[in-house]
């Protein structure tokens, strides 16, 4: 199954309530796998779900683009 992903290249494409949903969730979880999963899902509006099925590269290449804007 291929799904497209839109994904911020900017933080003019974060809003701030997903910002702020990612800092609440993730607030002293110290499981970055789990950080980093939960980054893809608010930021790119997947589900938990979703994030699971992508593959490592694509992954990493997604979350790499939303570090370098956050």
């Amino acid at each position: 199954m291929k799904v497209k992903v839109q994904v911020p290249t900017s933080l003019s494409d974060i809003k701030l309530s997903q910002y702020q949903k990612f800092l609440k969730t993730t607030e002293g979880s110290e499981d970055n796998d789990w950080v980093n999963k939960q980054a893809i899902a608010i930021f790119c509006n997947l589900s938990d779900k979703l994030v699971k099925q992508i593959h490592r590269k694509d992954f990493n290449n997604v979350l790499n683009t939303i570090n370098s804007i956050i």
